[in-house]
């Protein structure tokens, strides 16, 4: 009995609730869905009250699209996009910015359903119920906004460029190469000081510079690097580095070594020869690209959120059926400003080089194998010694003119 008496107060409560919310109902039956094209119930409006199917492009609000509503207690709204794919269902609030829901000027028609007490009550907690399982997954999905950001102005540059070897990465590797030579004799019954033909002859001095990591500024900007070299020749191989994107430069440049004309001393009879050996180095290494970013950009993010309802899906036995589904859609833009102020920035980049480096003149005798050498010395006549010169420059390097006395 005492079990019976709990249920049935339990259900006299809920009659009485239902009763209160009823009688609630009928005295407000005078209210109205109103529609409203501006945000925060503002211009023009339309309202319903009975079930019914407004076209909103045909409405009042179609000036501008829907963007605010108001939905009293027993009505529930849903608002449809014109391809019909994606809908909303808003149960009773004042809704003054459709916009935070995605649905700013979206909407094309809006179901009006009309409902008793009971009825309303059960519609509302299914509608809750939706909000609660789309919002959990978007929640699951999605953690943040996510948008595009679109520069208007930019006026961002790169100061203070400049590359710097990284220490312990150089490897250095030479090789003699035997370029030319030239015979000279003594023809006479007396030690002659004679001099031998002059000759010439080209060698490349090629490089390679790899840009590995850019610094990734969109304003084009480079750096030239001196490639740390070796050897007498004092000649210069330089280089660029994007610092904007990662690429790769191959340069070469032909060099002409001329050997002068040398002063050699011959017993009668004896033969030399006159030989010139380059001494090649071939150089690898890394270096850092190193830069200031200094200046302004600006423009807007083109704010997206994802948007869950409820909309035909895929199932497995391929048909469709009611389920959640969602969209990346724009809501929002915002506007933004970056500033960079000596906003120091690395990347960082490999060469190689092939080069000569020092020059050698052997003068042999042909018949005893004996040598004499000394180490050249030369001076530029003509050009631009390094590898990515201009083209239309010839390099010309020339030799010392050096003394022998073969009769020792």
């Amino acid at each position: 009995m005492r079990f019976t008496a709990r249920r049935l107060i339990a259900s006299l409560s809920v009659l009485e609730l239902l009763a209160a919310q009823s009688t609630a109902f009928a005295a407000d039956e005078q209210k109205k869905v109103e529609f409203f094209e501006g945000k925060e119930f503002a211009g023009a409006s339309e309202s319903a009250k009975d079930d019914t199917t407004i076209d909103l492009t045909k409405s009042k609000v179609s000036a501008d699209g829907l963007s605010s509503i108001k939905v009293p207690y027993g009505y529930i709204v849903k608002l449809t996009e014109k391809s019909g794919h994606e809908s909303i269902l808003l149960s009773e609030s004042n809704y003054n910015d459709l916009g935070k829901f995605g649905w700013d000027n979206y909407a094309a028609t809006a179901e009006v359903k009309h409902y008793s007490a009971l009825e309303y009550e059960l519609q509302a907690a299914r509608v809750q119920k939706v909000k609660e399982v789309v919002s959990a997954r978007e929640k699951e999905l999605n953690t943040a906004l996510r948008g595009d950001a679109i520069a208007q102005k930019t006026d961002v540059g790169v100061d203070n460029l400049r590359v710097e070897p990284v220490e312990g990465n150089h490897e250095e590797k030479t090789e003699l190469i035997f370029t030319g030579n030239t015979r000279l004799t003594n023809t006479t019954d007396q030690k002659q000081t004679l001099t031998s033909q002059a000759f010439d002859f080209a060698e490349s001095n090629t490089i390679s510079a790899t840009t590995t990591n850019s610094i990734g500024t969109s304003v084009s900007a480079s750096a030239t690097f001196n490639i740390p070299i070796v050897g007498s020749l004092n000649t210069t191989i330089s280089t660029q580095y994007n610092f904007s994107k990662a690429d790769t430069k191959s340069e070469s440049k032909t060099v002409t070594y001329k050997i002068p004309s040398q002063s050699i001393t011959l017993e009668p009879g004896q033969t030399v020869e006159v030989r010139a050996r380059l001494e090649k180095v071939k150089t690898a290494g890394k270096v850092r690209l190193i830069g200031d970013i200094n200046g302004t950009e600006s423009g807007y993010v083109n704010l997206q959120k994802l948007i869950g309802d409820i909309g035909l899906v895929p199932t497995p036995d391929h048909k469709l059926t009611n389920g959640l589904v969602y969209k990346w859609k724009s809501f929002e833009k915002k506007p933004y400003e970056l500033s960079f102020s000596n906003q120091h920035v690395e990347g960082e980049g490999t060469y190689q080089a092939e080069y000569g480096s020092n020059l050698y003149i052997d003068v042999v005798d042909v018949s005893t194998n004996k040598v004499q050498t000394v180490q050249a010395n030369a001076t530029e006549t003509q050009g631009d010694r390094s590898a990515n010169g201009s083209s239309k420059d010839a390099v010309e390097l020339t030799a010392n003119a050096g003394t022998f006395d073969m009769t020792k």
